[in-house]
């Protein structure tokens, strides 16, 4: 059984020809599960969200590296290369998935040295953490999946206690509204508390599969408070008040 809604939850628009699933979490970083079904979101958010929240996120440099070293694919089959250097010269380490090979892309220096056996060892670079702290980009991102997986489980709820298929239009407190609205539209400059804590080093051709938690935060007098979201190798902890 499953519950429909009225309206989208983000813009207020109509359901009616909503054909699109939304991935609470992007496919590019290894969520298969956290999805919301049609129906729930509509065409034009989900889409929004794709282009201006997900895209600008994942293009971060230190989650584009995240990406590479784990072998995590977007819908295309395609993996971020990694950045190296080989005798110096900076370089680009690509795995091409559909032929199941590594590619190298140098300097022609760089390549004849290869050739001759010249060659020191391959060095990984590894981004810093830090342009993921106080970021417009990276406070948005984490507010559409607070905002979502928040929709998922108030979703889940609704159709435990209830036993037939219906509609219903979701009533939300200011507050979360106002969170609903951030998410949608924006507000330049706004950026909520959150923090961004590196787990474990980043190390290259990581082979472990367990890319995603998600929990919130929950007080028996603040209610929830936040959000703590474990994605591969970093720690976010998001406050929403």
């Amino acid at each position: 059984m499953k519950l429909k809604l009225y309206k989208c939850p983000f813009c207020g628009g109509e359901l009616t020809d909503s054909k699109s699933i939304e991935h609470i979490i992007p496919e590019s970083l290894g969520n298969t599960t956290l999805i919301l079904d049609k129906g729930i979101i509509c065409d034009k958010c989900n889409n929004y969200f794709a282009r201006k929240i997900e895209n600008d996120f994942l293009n971060l440099e230190v989650i584009k590296a995240i990406r590479s070293n784990s072998f995590i694919p977007n819908k295309n089959n395609n993996i971020p290369p990694m950045t190296v250097f080989v005798n110096g010269s900076k370089a680009k380490f690509e795995y091409n998935a559909k032929k199941d090979v590594f590619l190298l892309g140098c300097e022609p220096e760089a390549a004849y040295n290869i050739f001759k056996g010249n060659t020191d060892k391959m060095m990984f670079v590894v981004p810093s953490i830090e342009e993921l702290k106080n970021n417009y980009i990276v406070s948005r991102f984490l507010m559409k999946v607070f905002t979502e997986y928040l929709l998922l489980l108030h979703l889940e709820y609704e159709t435990s206690i209830n036993e037939n298929e219906r509609e219903f239009n979701i009533i939300k407190e200011k507050e979360i509204e106002e969170l609903f609205h951030y998410v949608r539209y924006g507000k330049q400059g706004k950026v909520y508390n959150y923090s961004a804590e590196l787990m474990k080093k980043i190390v290259p051709f990581n082979v472990d599969k367990e890319y995603i938690q998600l929990e919130y935060l929950f007080d028996e007098e603040k209610g929830i408070y936040g959000m703590k979201m474990k994605l591969l190798y970093i720690l976010f902890v998001l406050y929403i008040n």
